[in-house]
């Protein structure tokens, strides 16, 4: 792909999947130069594709107007399709969700279906709630109850979202409610079974974690991950567990294998880096924890952890310099975090 653009910096192909890899990665800014060099003419994938680049870089206006004319395009290949029409409605829907016509695309989804949703169709429901939330927390001011009244409609709409359950429980933790109240409303929201009560016990897992009682999270944590194997939040928190309350070799490598799986999937996530590192650490495989707590700290917010385990490793590979090093970091940051004084 590189070779196709140094050699013919125009090729339409090879800047197409330039755009298409850059958009997988996330890498909106990339995504956008490469979609910049395209010929869009009777191409609604690709004007979807750039609208959906512009909301994420921050350029809503002129993502609506990339929204719009995808929708108009989707809208005239629509009476004219064979095969295809499934994804031609979503790709609707998405085009109205990014003129932030939300109750329009969550009608427009039902109303062009047949009969209940599919599975499918749920995902696309819920993509769009989940949207929808978000924009409605970026209004100022944002009205926290509003935002998790909008999230519990997408749930009963698409109770399989595992993004809008995500989003459900960290948008309570917000709310300044009592620690009672807060687990009444989680747990009435997430009484539905299925899915919603790996979640339901990861909640838990996380109150339990911040009272201190890692031993009561990590029971938590692997009913969690048994009820919905491989999700990544769950997983590294459970990996998280084990390695603060565990020295038995066997569940340190059961930790390990969750984590390389996790860093395989997403090789900067600083907060599985950083879990992989603490895991590495409990097995005593020093060298290897230095290396992924070291690239942990480009990334992350709460540095404190990392640094605290990283002095006590870099004393343990007699390199002193180092460890005073992020002693230094750790002290500079507090101060800089310390409120001033008027």
């Amino acid at each position: 792909m590189n070779n196709a653009l140094l050699s013919d910096p125009s090729n339409q192909d090879a800047l197409e999947l330039a755009a298409r890899f850059a958009a997988g990665q996330r890498d909106w800014k990339t995504a956008l130069l490469h979609l910049d060099k395209l010929n869009m003419e009777k191409r609604a994938d690709l004007m979807l594709m750039k609208a959906t680049a512009l909301q994420f870089s921050g350029l809503e206006d002129e993502a609506v107007k990339f929204a719009r004319k995808a929708e108009a395009a989707l809208r005239v290949m629509q009476k004219s399709v064979t095969s295809g029409a499934d994804q031609i409605r979503f790709s609707i829907a998405v085009s109205l969700s990014l003129q932030r016509q939300f109750e329009k695309a969550v009608q427009w989804m039902l109303d062009s279906g047949k009969g209940s949703p599919t599975k499918e169709e749920r995902q696309v429901i819920g993509g769009i709630y989940l949207s929808w939330s978000r924009h409605l927390k970026e209004q100022p001011p944002a009205d926290r109850m509003k935002v998790l009244e909008l999230l519990e409609r997408g749930m009963q709409l698409s109770p399989d979202s595992q993004d809008l359950i995500m989003a459900f429980l960290n948008d309570c933790d917000e709310l300044p409610i009592s620690g009672e109240e807060r687990h009444q409303h989680v747990a009435r929201v997430l009484n539905g079974g299925g899915i919603a009560t790996s979640f339901m016990h990861y909640y838990c897992g996380v109150q339990e974690w911040k009272k201190g009682d890692k031993e009561a999270a990590r029971s938590h944590f692997e009913l969690a991950s048994s009820l919905n194997p491989g999700f990544g939040v769950i997983s590294n928190n459970l990996a998280m567990a084990i390695s603060s309350v565990s020295d038995n070799k066997d569940d340190l490598e059961k930790a390990l294998t969750m984590m390389n799986e996790l860093v395989k999937l997403e090789p900067e996530n600083p907060f599985f880096l950083d879990t992989r590192g603490h895991v590495l650490a409990k097995l005593g495989q020093i060298k290897e924890a230095v290396r992924d707590l070291e690239r942990s700290l480009l990334k992350t917010r709460n540095k404190k952890p990392a640094h605290v385990l990283l002095i006590e490793l870099y004393q343990n590979l007699g390199m002193p310099d180092m460890a005073a090093q992020h002693q230094s970091m750790m002290l500079a940051e507090q101060n800089s975090a310390k409120p001033v004084l008027k």
